[in-house]
């Protein structure tokens, strides 16, 4: 008996229980729900949106409204779409060199101003010390730029243009026009110079600028000691930052040492243009004999270094012949 009542026990015992369905939960709730597509923008949605970029571009550039309107800009809009996502704008360099150089060869006429405008800028890029000569055909366009490079040219060829000389003197006559644009440093120039002025006209500009730098350099001491003076900080004219660039100016040594390279070229140049001023002017034979020695001083003052004053011995046998 006791082991039947075990058997009926053991029976009971593995008698199978209802199951029971869990409690869903929030996570379990999401699996079960189907997820819902976003809804793509519509198409004004869209076009708003492109307009908003187009329209910050547009005030950050400071690009003109009526811009908008421009026939090359909606044919780039229509290309844009066309070539699809794949496009990359181009970078300055190509807009400013290649692309532009092509948009003025292909519209641009070739008119006597191009031409001029395009050899010109060509011969200032290789320096015209390189250039032998420019070949080009008897085409009336082509024979009114030539014409308009030699003008161009002459006006140009000028030792005093050249760009080594034309820094010092731009520099002296910037100092020179602070000082005699105000009562109070021209008083105080005029103070350390003993009334002295730095300023002295001549018969042409190459003479006037030959002049000034020879006052300035026979006042270099003085000028020094006042750009340097209590008294010159305390003008109220000379805390301007162009009072800053003048006592750099006057104070370097390299400054005063063009200055000084300026006189040993120029000073020949002048002593032939007083010859040929004088009331009784004098012989061709013996012009051309000064000529010749001034030629030499140059060299001297390059140390005869040809590439030094080559080009400078050429604008004066030009200024000669002309």
């Amino acid at each position: 008996m006791r082991k039947g009542g075990q058997e009926c026990a053991t029976k009971r015992l593995k008698t199978p229980q209802p199951a029971t369905t869990p409690c869903p939960t929030a996570a379990t709730l999401d699996q079960r729900l189907p997820l819902s597509k976003p809804l793509r923008p519509s198409f004004s949605q869209r076009t708003h949106k492109l307009h908003q970029y187009l329209a910050q571009w547009v005030y950050e550039a400071c690009i003109p409204f009526h811009a908008i309107d421009n026939n090359s800009f909606k044919r780039f809009v229509e290309v844009v779409d066309q070539f699809g996502s794949d496009y990359r704008p181009p970078s300055q360099y190509q807009l400013r060199e290649p692309l532009l150089k092509e948009k003025e060869d292909s519209e641009e006429a070739h008119t006597r101003s191009y031409i001029f405008e395009y050899i010109y800028k060509c011969i200032e890029e290789i320096g015209p010390q390189n250039v032998v000569q420019v070949v080009t055909n008897n085409a009336s366009n082509n024979m009114e730029a030539a014409n308009m490079l030699k003008r161009r040219r002459r006006g140009q060829t000028s030792i005093g243009n050249l760009p080594r000389f034309k820094r010092v003197i731009e520099k002296a006559k910037s100092f020179t026009i602070f000082i005699y644009a105000h009562h109070n440093t021209l008083a105080l120039m005029r103070k350390y110079t003993k009334r002295r002025d730095i300023v002295r006209q001549g018969v042409i500009r190459f003479a006037t600028s030959f002049l000034t730098l020879q006052i300035l350099t026979e006042k270099n001491n003085e000028l020094r000691s006042m750009v340097a003076s209590d008294a010159w900080d305390q003008c109220k004219h000379c805390k301007t930052t162009e009072r800053k660039a003048i006592y750099s100016t006057i104070l370097s040594i390299a400054f005063w040492n063009w200055v000084s390279l300026c006189l040993r070229v120029f000073d020949p140049l002048v002593k032939v243009i007083h010859l040929v001023d004088r009331d009784k002017s004098p012989s061709m034979s013996f012009l051309y004999g000064e000529l010749l020695q001034e030629k030499e001083e140059i060299k001297e003052a390059f140390k005869n270094h040809e590439a030094n004053y080559h080009l400078i011995l050429q604008i004066v046998d030009a200024k000669a012949h002309a």
